[in-house]
């Protein structure tokens, strides 16, 4: 069990250094998912490796229902609230100094934490692990949950053990001093998803490589069919647009100033990319040809939704693009 720890209230950042025990903290950063955070949370208090581990849980300027989640289903838990929108890497290169545990271990508010998950990225770290990410399952088994896997999470399915070619914000452990080198900079916020996409990118260019370890499970969240419509409306395409803004050498960056015909172009090349992907990994969700066939159909419909958010997302970085040279 973990240690005692100050209540989840707004801590001073000297109460992290004061309480990090442990080899292990796992951080949880919360920006637009808190209605999660409770199970996430209940997931994490069912934990008892040998050695404990602390829970960090940093509150963006919008979740302001955290503190009382917090302190109703892990009290032990050190709560680190912020006033202006940071987004998940500035978030927490913010408090990153003073986390003196040997593994941060970063678990997205809406998964669930598999009942070693902390173990096994013990283990994983005493055979030597410097970077690791870990396996994620989809909750449910209709056709929606599907489709989600397929759509959103279609090169995870096929990532066997050994290297992978990136690292999830869901489920990534890693030395402090590896994650401060390698955490991306950008005047547009972040999102987890495209944080840790540029993470990985980085953490490549230091010559690091990233193991992926089916040991370390954690449970994603279900989504109903208007929430994953508006998932590629919003948060994919604000990846899709920050990470080109953040990285210079990014692909596709200069479509950008193209507007609309640029945002086609995206959502085509996201549209034959994703079929391509389907098609490849179809087998490892027991995906028949028929069914395939209508998830072919509703990923269409969710390029479209995928286009909107495109352009929604050029207009509201037009300035920025003006001033960017691809």
């Amino acid at each position: 069990m973990h240690a005692a720890v100050p209540p989840a209230e707004q801590q001073p950042v000297n109460a992290i250094r004061d309480n990090a025990r442990h080899p292990i903290t796992v951080v949880i950063y919360v920006g637009n998912d808190e209605d999660d955070l409770r199970t996430c949370l209940r997931s994490l208090g069912t934990q008892q490796p040998e050695d404990g581990f602390q829970v960090v849980v940093i509150a963006d300027a919008n979740a302001n229902a955290a503190p009382a989640i917090v302190a109703s289903e892990l009290p032990s838990a050190l709560l680190l609230r912020e006033e202006s929108m940071l987004g998940w890497a500035e978030a927490i290169r913010r408090y990153l100094a003073d986390l003196s545990a040997g593994t941060v271990a970063i678990l997205s508010a809406h998964c669930q934490a598999c009942d070693d998950w902390v173990a096994a990225i013990r283990r994983e770290v005493e055979a030597g692990s410097r970077v690791m990410t870990g396996r994620r399952w989809q909750v449910g088994a209709r056709l929606i949950d599907r489709l989600h896997a397929l759509s959103v999470h279609g090169e995870y399915l096929a990532t066997t053990p050994g290297q992978a070619p990136f690292a999830w914000d869901d489920n990534l452990a890693l030395a402090p001093d590896l994650l401060a080198a390698a955490l991306p900079r950008s005047e547009v916020i972040l999102t987890g998803g495209a944080g840790a996409v540029l993470l990985s990118r980085n953490l490549r260019k230091m010559g690091l490589t990233i193991d992926y370890r089916p040991t370390m499970k954690v449970v994603h969240r279900s989504y109903s069919w208007a929430e994953l419509v508006s998932l590629w409306r919003g948060e994919m395409a604000v990846n899709s647009v920050a990470m080109k803004l953040a990285d210079p050498l990014a692909p596709g960056g200069a479509l950008l100033k193209l507007g609309p015909l640029g945002a086609a172009a995206l959502a085509g090349k996201r549209l034959l990319q994703g079929i391509a992907t389907m098609v490849r990994v179809r087998g490892h969700l027991g995906v028949s040809i028929p069914e395939l066939a209508l998830h072919l159909l509703l990923f269409g419909v969710l390029m479209v939704a995928y286009f909107v958010g495109l352009c929604e997302q050029l207009w509201e970085h037009r300035n920025e693009i003006r001033r960017r040279s691809w």
